[in-house]
């Protein structure tokens, strides 16, 4: 039989391994959740060939390094690279000719606009004025959201920089080519594995003009992180 000596001791173990388990688990909850590193800010692509003959581009074609943008125009946070840190590199690296800037559509199905004013885009290019309808559909994005006659909007912006309105609406309703030229430049972007936008391919352009992208920042990044890469391969061609 067990002595009252023995069943008080068994009670005290008890009592004593639920005690530990109180402090155990009220330890555990208290812990901090472990720390989410963020993504990287930059990733290597290798060295990928890039071909430019289909995209728009500016800069000096003599420079020797180049930044890929994949956006999308109803995209928020492409305008607000476009109309922020783009101004600061288009400023500090385009205009000097230290690198040139490229632009492939990449509108995302989530966006119900974006495939109609990346074909408004590529018919501006026919014109001769990709970049200006760039910088206009970026600063008023806000009205792309909102205006239900988009079509209307667009073709009043084309007449505002100066493009001929009826040659606009020609090519809008030229669907197919719009249409193929989109698809091959979302491909593109798929093939470097780009899902969203904004996206930058950055690389180097040699003296055939062939092109190696070798790093990919993804997102509205701050201006530090697109420096760091474009200095960097500066300083490897040896124009810094």
């Amino acid at each position: 039989m067990i002595t009252k000596l023995e069943k008080a001791a068994n009670i005290a173990t008890v009592c004593a391994a639920i005690a530990i388990c109180l402090v155990a688990g009220d330890r555990f909850w208290r812990r901090k959740p472990p720390k989410v590193l963020p993504e990287a800010a930059v990733k290597d692509l290798g060295s990928t060939p890039f071909d430019l003959t289909h995209v728009q581009t500016k800069g000096t074609v003599g420079a020797h390094v180049i930044i890929v943008e994949f956006s999308d125009f109803e995209c928020p946070f492409c305008a607000k690279h476009a109309t922020t840190v783009g101004v600061e590199l288009d400023s500090e690296f385009v205009r000097p000719g230290k690198a040139r800037h490229a632009f492939v559509n990449f509108p995302l199905a989530a966006h119900k606009n974006a495939r109609f004013l990346a074909s408004a885009a590529i018919c501006a290019a026919q014109q001769g004025q990709f970049w200006k309808l760039y910088d206009h559909l970026f600063e008023q994005q806000s009205k792309t959201h909102t205006d239900p006659r988009l079509r209307d909007f667009v073709l009043s912006a084309t007449s505002d920089i100066g493009l001929d309105r009826h040659k606009v609406e020609r090519c809008l309703d030229n669907e197919g080519p719009l249409s193929a030229q989109i698809e091959g430049d979302i491909q593109t972007a798929q093939r470097l594995h780009i899902f969203s936008t904004p996206s930058f391919a950055i690389g180097t352009i040699d003296n055939q003009g062939k092109v190696a992208l070798t790093k990919m920042i993804v997102g509205a990044r701050p201006l530090e992180d697109f420096k760091k890469v474009l200095n960097d391969m500066l300083l490897k061609v040896g124009k810094s």
